[in-house]
């Protein structure tokens, strides 16, 4: 009698004993799991933790704000003061091993080049402003304006138009008054800015000393590759270095050139009109000529014909060269703006956070160009891929 096939011969038991081993190999065949709940809509488990973690990213993201606004302006002339010592503080980290005696000496080093000059003009400045708006007030109640009028025929006529619209002897009181109580106020909030300088400089410290550190943080938290945070950071970097260079250093210097010609000339407050020449070369129109054109006018009618003449030619020549010429030379490379975009980057700056947006508007305006620069470059990868072609 003949046996009949075993399954090691490869019969039908043995195809039948191999399907069966595949559907237990099959995932979830042969144990006892329950199946996942179903799902009920769109409500699932995983969406609901994920709300609850943006609403609590939220929460802390604005009470980290909270926690931070008082020391915007601290943080920002750190970084910016940060940036601009940066090219030094390398020099110094060849030559010197210890990087806290390094950040320490280029700090000092930076404050002994920017207080010394800041304090000096302060003084001087508010000095001419009491000294100018006490004798603007003496003239005006000693009628000394009349007759320096009536010496002047050509200006004799407009000064009655505008006594009879306008009360001057009220209002350049009132004036003088304000600008008088302007600078004791200038002066009371002294000690405060000597507490934001003093906690800038130790803020700055810790930027010098830990920079590598904080980069590197940096660049794992943002979601971005190293390459577009490297993106991002230099064109920071070569804004705050375009604004400081380009715009303040070269507006500080016109009205530097300003004053002086002033003080030659004779004109009465040569650094305060500096000063305020300085702030107006910020304007990308006018600029100096708004405050040493009318000077050269008032010379004119005075029949001071020859300083009018030169005041003129320096205004036109020598500043006016400075912004055409200097300019983009110390900007050249970096800004990336158009100077109508960083106009109005500081002007809103200015407004939103005070002195600290002349340098923290044009940040955050480089910034938002810098990743509309990753947008376009990732969406342009995409577009290749789709159309078959290898973006590297």
């Amino acid at each position: 009698m003949t046996a009949g096939p075993s399954p090691q011969a490869g019969g039908p038991r043995a195809a039948d004993d191999g399907a069966t081993a595949r559907e237990l190999r099959k995932p979830g065949a042969g144990d006892h799991t329950p199946p996942p709940p179903e799902s009920h809509g769109w409500l699932t488990r995983e969406r609901v933790l994920a709300g609850a973690l943006t609403l609590a990213t939220l929460g802390v993201a604005y009470a980290a704000w909270q926690v931070l606004e008082p020391f915007v302006a601290v943080l920002t002339w750190a970084f910016v003061f940060a940036v601009l010592l940066e090219p030094l503080h390398e020099k110094l980290r060849k030559r010197m091993v210890s990087r806290p005696i390094v950040a320490a000496l280029v700090v000092l080093l930076g404050v002994a080049a920017v207080t010394g000059p800041i304090v000096f003009l302060t003084q001087q400045v508010a000095r001419e402003i009491a000294v100018g708006a006490d004798r603007v007030r003496a003239g005006v109640s000693g009628d000394r304006w009349r007759e320096t009028l009536d010496a002047t025929p050509r200006l004799a006529a407009v000064a009655d138009w505008i006594e009879q619209q306008v009360d001057v002897r009220a209002q350049v009181e009132a004036t003088s008054q304000q600008v008088l109580d302007q600078a004791r106020a200038v002066l009371k909030r002294s000690i405060f800015v000597a507490i934001g300088a003093l906690m800038t400089l130790y803020v700055l410290f810790y930027f010098l000393r830990d920079q590598e550190l904080i980069r590197g943080a940096l660049r794992r938290h943002l979601p971005l590759a190293r390459h577009e945070a490297d993106h991002v950071f230099r064109a920071i970097v070569d804004t705050i270095r375009g604004v400081v260079f380009g715009t303040i250093v070269v507006s500080m210097l016109q009205g530097a050139l300003g004053g002086l010609m002033f003080w030659w000339l004779g004109l009465p407050s040569p650094l305060m009109w500096g000063g305020v020449m300085a702030l107006l070369s910020i304007l990308p129109w006018g600029g100096a000529a708004i405050v040493w054109g009318p000077a050269a006018v008032m010379l004119a009618f005075n029949d001071q014909w020859q300083a009018a003449l030169i005041l003129t030619a320096w205004g036109a020549i020598v500043i006016g060269l400075i912004d055409n010429v200097l300019r983009p030379v110390l900007v050249r490379g970096r800004m990336r703006m158009h100077t109508i975009v960083v106009f109005v980057a500081m002007l809103g700056g200015l407004s939103a956070f005070g002195a600290t947006g002349l340098v923290l508007g044009p940040i955050v305006f480089a910034a938002a160009f810098a990743l509309l620069d990753i947008w376009r470059a990732r969406m342009a990868e995409g577009e290749a891929v789709e159309d078959g072609i290898d973006p590297k």
